[in-house]
């Protein structure tokens, strides 16, 4: 679960933590990300590390609890495919 927002000040922080959600998970790896305060286009960039960081270790992933604003951000990218499974 990764928890607060994901900022320009805290982005290298988060995605320290994400990343080591990743590496230390069993795959299909989940995280929650319904605890994230504050999203931007930051947010589906950390998303886009996590999901490559878990394909190069064979892994799959999954985010859970995304936020509608999140959904937004992630459909005008053209990335709902690759990080929400199509939705």
């Amino acid at each position: 679960m990764l928890i607060g927002p994901v900022s320009f000040e805290n982005f290298s922080q988060m995605r320290d933590q994400a990343e080591a959600l990743v590496d230390t998970g069993t795959s299909p790896l989940r995280i929650d990300l319904g605890q994230v305060t504050q999203v931007s286009s930051l947010t589906v960039g950390l998303m886009v590390a996590c999901y490559r960081r878990a394909a190069k270790q064979g892994k799959a992933i999954q985010f859970e609890n995304v936020s509608e604003s999140l959904h937004k951000i992630i459909r005008v990218s053209g990335l709902q495919a690759v990080l929400l499974g199509g939705e």
